[in-house]
């Protein structure tokens, strides 16, 4: 897939969803970001990566979502941009295991945890320094609200 490199992180992310629902091989996205250490950038690698990407190539801010990645089983993890409510983010989630919502405006977002049961640790982590803050535990079995830590943009990991 070759996308110009104005391409909007929501047009990374779609394009992304459609290519991976194409083939049963990982999908690999690269040469969006070109390194550009921006919020445009970062944004777009992050669009990638909740989209199912198995690598984001050139994307900006590789060692944060390295450090992340490193954390998460995402290879277990399939596209579940459905579960956010509200607010603007895109979620990668192994159902009943492991949430990872990425909110890319910041801002509060909504995740429906109805389906999945038990209690989750939550955390913030921030893509611009790899940096990881602790949030309030979720139960499942309903709809959960959350507000990113500043107005930049977050991720918040769920998992058990």
């Amino acid at each position: 897939m070759c996308l110009r490199q104005t391409a909007s992180a929501s047009v990374i992310h779609a394009r992304g969803l459609t290519s991976r629902a194409l083939a049963a091989k990982p999908l690999i996205q690269e040469e969006h970001g070109m390194g550009y250490e921006d919020k445009l950038h970062r944004q777009r690698t992050w669009a990638a990566f909740t989209a199912g990407a198995a690598g984001v190539g050139t994307g900006s801010y590789l060692a944060p979502l390295a450090t992340f990645v490193s954390r998460v089983r995402f290879e277990r993890m399939d596209p579940a941009d459905s579960l956010i409510t509200s607010g603007n983010a895109w979620c990668l989630a192994e159902k009943g295991v492991a949430y990872v919502v990425y909110a890319h405006s910041g801002g509060t977002v909504k995740v429906d945890l109805a389906a999945a049961t038990g209690t989750f640790v939550a955390e913030w982590f921030n893509p611009r320094d790899g940096a990881s803050t602790a949030a309030l535990a979720a139960t499942g079995g309903g709809v959960r609200s959350y507000t990113a830590p500043t107005a930049d943009d977050w991720v918040l990991y769920l998992h058990k």
